[in-house]
């Protein structure tokens, strides 16, 4: 049996009329079939005619969700803001499915998240599920870190927006957000975060988690900002949840749950190692090191008794901090948006510590050329680049301090800072000066090996009182840590016997020798101290939010 195809009738003959037409009847032909509408254009006109634009305002599903959104748009001195009902939140994940998928988010990306709150073992027992997203600050966190201005809070709604476009990845303002919400999205090279769903607000549609919650535990408010800040004040909040005085968050909480201060976030007992953020690591240590060589020279330049070629340790200064300037681009998401960085001068740490060592290092450089060939304004250059790099140091503390993370305080870190600039500074020179044979200068080095020796041991001691600080004390006597905290008191106890040794043997045949092993024990001990810094600190933290 054989199957033959053949053309429908309607097409055979249409192709012969087609073929036999005048040009003129062709044409007209084809003028007639494109005056026909689509099946799409039809179904458009049909809706057209049959819609009452003066009763059909609103989606089709606002009936369910219409008691969920605030009545009017905020008015001066208000914005929007979640309300969550504790006693309505069931832990179910509805919000995050409906959050991840209405909003087309990638593979292990989420913008909202749910986690408990448990009751302590001494109270009466509890488990009470919290669903949590952005809070949309008052004062956000996010924004005022932020270098490249990739944030802006809309001034009608006070959404708090990032701008995917302007962001370079330089993840500051996951460190600066005390809840935890911006989330680098590794493939992407970019932070990401909730934004309320804006553009379907703007439609009067509710947001993704709104609609999808079963039991109508999250909603849209219109909250006065005045009330906000009352709420911070008081500490009205979440329980076990950062300070609410950081960055006043607008998202309000009601249930039962919110009077019980016993509860504890159900991840309260774990306490893992954060990223060790090596390119920061780096870029801490060698600019510390440069600006500690600068301001060195500048001291002893200043002190006409003393006479000694500047030349190597400002060529040393210039090569460490230009090595620090590059390695930190490691750190970005895009490092060739770079350039972005001072765009946040007015607002953000990060933007003034980019600023003042990118003045610093040029004229360190500069100071060590002039000094080279013995110019009258070497000193002019060197007291610039001395007094930008502390500067540059003082932002350093601040980038970290503004984070509300107890072991990055400002003390704590301006203590850590300095002594790695006048550790390692110190036994530099003291090493150039044994290395030219000035025997004349044998008190000057007595007195570089002195402070490195002092610097040595203070490291020693701020490890020995870390271990007991809470509340990294768990943290940093877990098994992870261990080998970390070994090396570091390894190296430092070797970097302050090389010191001490010169201390008291400057002139020793192997003064030289002892002097570069110290070196590099506490260059080692001071890059293990960075890693220490970002490994072992303990964040702030919302009980929903997902631990990766």
């Amino acid at each position: 049996m054989t199957l033959t195809l053949s053309e429908p009738d309607s097409l055979s003959s249409t192709k012969a009329t087609t073929s036999s037409a005048h040009p003129a009847d062709l044409i007209s032909q084809l003028l007639r079939e494109q005056s026909c509408l689509t099946a799409v254009d039809e179904f458009s006109e049909w809706m057209s005619s049959h819609t009452d634009t003066a009763t059909h305002t609103e989606p089709e599903q606002a009936k369910y969700y219409r008691h969920l959104l605030p009545q009017h748009m905020p008015r001066a001195g208000q914005q929007l803001a979640f309300e969550v009902d504790l006693d309505r939140c069931s832990g179910c994940k509805a919000c995050v499915v409906a959050c991840h998928s209405l909003n087309g988010l990638d593979e292990g990306e989420s913008f909202r998240d749910v986690g408990l709150l448990l009751g302590a073992k001494d109270q009466s027992g509890g488990l009470q599920h919290v669903t949590t997203a952005c809070h949309h600050c008052v004062e956000p966190g996010c924004l005022s870190a932020c270098p490249v201005n990739a944030y802006e809070k809309d001034p009608v709604t006070g959404i708090v927006r990032h701008l995917d476009d302007q962001c370079f990845g330089c993840q500051y303002c996951t460190l600066a957000c005390p809840y935890e919400v911006p989330k680098f999205h590794a493939a992407k090279a970019i932070v990401r975060k909730c934004d309320m769903c804006s553009q379907r607000l703007a439609v009067g549609e509710a947001p993704a988690c709104v609609q999808a919650c079963p039991h109508q535990a999250i909603s849209i408010r219109t909250i006065d900002v005045a009330s906000a800040w009352m709420a911070a004040e008081s500490l009205t909040f979440l329980p076990d949840s950062p300070n609410p005085q950081i960055t006043v968050p607008t998202t309000r909480y009601i249930g039962r749950a919110t009077t019980r201060s016993e509860l504890r976030a159900g991840s309260y007992a774990a306490s893992a190692p954060e990223p060790a953020h090596v390119p920061l690591g780096l870029l801490l240590v060698f600019s510390q090191w440069s600006v500690g060589l600068t301001v060195m020279v500048w001291l002893l330049q200043s002190v006409p008794a003393i006479r000694m070629n500047s030349t190597t340790p400002l060529t040393i200064a210039f090569v460490t901090g230009a090595f620090a300037a590059i390695t930190s681009t490691l750190h970005l998401g895009r490092p060739q948006y770079a350039f972005r960085a001072v765009l946040g001068i007015s607002h953000s740490w990060l933007s003034r510590e980019i600023v003042a060592f990118g003045f610093c290092i040029p004229m360190t450089g500069a100071a060590a050329g002039l000094s080279a060939i013995d110019s009258p304004l070497m000193f002019l250059s060197l007291t610039a680049a001395a007094i930008s790099g502390l500067l540059g140091i003082a932002a350093s503390v601040m980038i970290y301090h503004v984070t509300h993370r107890p072991f990055w305080n400002a003390k704590r870190s301006a203590v850590s800072f300095l002594l790695t600039s006048a550790g390692l500074s110190s036994l530099t020179v003291c090493l150039t000066l044994l290395t030219t044979d000035v025997t004349s200068e044998i008190i000057l080095m007595r007195a570089l090996a002195g402070i490195a020796f002092g610097c040595g041991l203070m490291r020693l001691t701020l490890l020995h009182r870390a271990l007991s600080d809470r509340p990294n004390v768990s943290l940093m006597s877990g098994y992870q840590l261990r080998d970390v905290i070994r090396d570091q008191a390894l190296l430092g106890t070797v970097f302050a016997v090389a010191c001490g040794a010169i201390l008291l043997w400057p002139v020793s045949d192997a003064a030289g020798l002892v002097a570069g092993v110290g070196l590099a024990a506490g260059l080692v001990c001071e890059l293990t101290e960075r890693s220490l810094f970002f490994r072992a600190v303990v964040p702030l933290r919302m009980p929903g939010v997902v631990r990766t």
